[in-house]
């Protein structure tokens, strides 16, 4: 008579399906690794949290930037292997994920070829047709070899339809993509926002703060094309805003926004025009190193005026001396 060392075996599929909603995408895909059976059947499709980047298919030493032109040739060619690698397990996976809905879709892909265009819209598209509720979308280098402007390569730009599907998404992060024909009109569930190396202009600006009256928390990096940030709804909830090395802000911050308690600025000094911030408890404020000031000490007090009412303001700079 035989005994049963492996207790999993005798666990039903539903009961691992089940475990597997609970798990992340890359522990879900382990778990099924560990028997046969539940990998042969897929059961790791039925994951509703799929977060995975390219660098999970990269081995380390294409991680890495070498002087010698024959090694950087190399690395580069490693790279190119291990981003098609990942391109067609994502492609694989999303189209067969088993799960009605999903909590969350993170992906990290370098998007340096357009002949990517028509699957990502297709994943996109999936997605967004299972009401996921946390969507992060990540076109930059991860790990830049050698790193290009970015202007010069291609660049990714989000479909029409996914403005007119996104009525599940709460979290939204954006990185290094076009924002094409940017309407957040059907965003009415966005409660956090955040856009980096995006091409921003003022008006959409406004149209995100029109748009989702429950954001809660608004992130900018290293966005461009933006002249001004000008948030003067008083009755959006917003209560976090991060604007961080921004280009290029010639006309300033101009913010109403009554219940914001968090607010943090990294870049070169532009003039801030804050009103109602009755709620504003932390202010912190970045500014570059070759930042000048050469002002008298009573223009330098009105620098600070527009936070008076925070009760906590971190200033990093090197353009003010105390004499």
């Amino acid at each position: 008579m035989t005994t049963n060392t492996d207790p999993l075996s005798d666990f039903h599929d539903d009961l691992i399906i089940m475990i597997i909603t609970f798990l992340p995408f890359i522990d879900a895909y382990r778990l099924c690794m560990s028997k046969k059976k539940w990998y042969d059947r897929s059961l790791w499709l039925h994951c509703r949290s799929f977060e995975l980047h390219e660098a999970s298919f990269m081995l380390p030493d294409s991680r890495q930037y070498w002087f010698s032109i024959g090694r950087r040739t190399k690395v580069m060619y490693m790279k190119r292997i291990g981003r098609l690698k990942y391109f067609h397990f994502v492609n694989r996976a999303v189209r067969r994920l088993a799960s009605e809905f999903l909590t969350k879709f993170s992906f990290r892909l370098y998007y340096s070829s357009n002949s990517y265009h028509q699957n990502i819209d297709k994943w996109i598209e999936i997605v967004l047709k299972k009401s996921v509720q946390e969507l992060s979308l990540d076109f930059s280098d991860g790990d830049p070899v050698e790193p290009q402007p970015m202007l010069r390569n291609p660049q990714y730009v989000l479909p029409h339809f996914f403005y007119q599907q996104g009525m599940s998404v709460r979290v939204l992060n954006i990185n290094s993509c076009g924002l094409g024909l940017c309407n957040f009109v059907n965003f009415i569930q966005l409660t956090s926002l955040a856009l980096t190396r995006v091409r921003l202009f003022w008006a959409e600006i406004e149209n995100i703060a029109h748009n989702c009256p429950f954001l809660e928390t608004l992130s900018l990096v290293e966005c461009y094309r933006i002249v001004k940030v000008e948030i003067t709804l008083r009755t959006l909830g917003l209560r976090k805003l991060i604007v961080r090395h921004c280009q290029s802000l010639s006309l300033g911050i101009e913010l109403w926004l009554p219940r914001l308690q968090y607010f943090e600025y990294a870049g070169k000094m532009v003039p801030f025009n804050m009103r109602g911030m009755d709620d504003l408890e932390e202010v912190v404020l970045d500014y570059r190193l070759d930042t000048r000031y050469s002002y008298n000490s009573e223009d330098i007090k009105s620098l600070f005026n527009p936070f008076a009412d925070a009760r906590i303001l971190q200033v990093s700079t090197s353009a003010l001396k105390v004499d």
